[in-house]
């Protein structure tokens, strides 16, 4: 829990990068797997593997766009407020 706190405040504060999602991604990986082996009956470690490949995937369609967009918003409203833009 103490992960995600910490992964939300720095998102809050400073927006996405490509490392912070990194973060939130693999943290929500561990999370899967935890709750995985906590509620499944057959315990297959097989599972790791698997949802790491499905992860990757999303990690290597989901990391420029989001980062690249949430940075230029952020950019774009500190530059509004400064009235430069």
């Amino acid at each position: 829990m103490l992960l995600f706190i910490a992964i939300y405040r720095r998102i809050d504060d400073y927006g996405v990068t490509e490392t912070r999602f990194l973060v939130a991604l693999l943290g929500i990986w561990m999370l899967i797997n935890c709750l995985y082996f906590i509620i499944s009956r057959k315990d297959d470690i097989r599972f790791i593997p698997g949802s790491l490949a499905v992860f990757a995937l999303i990690w290597i369609v989901g990391n420029g766009p989001v980062s690249d967009n949430n940075q230029k918003t952020r950019l774009l409203a500190a530059l509004q407020k400064a009235g430069r833009m």
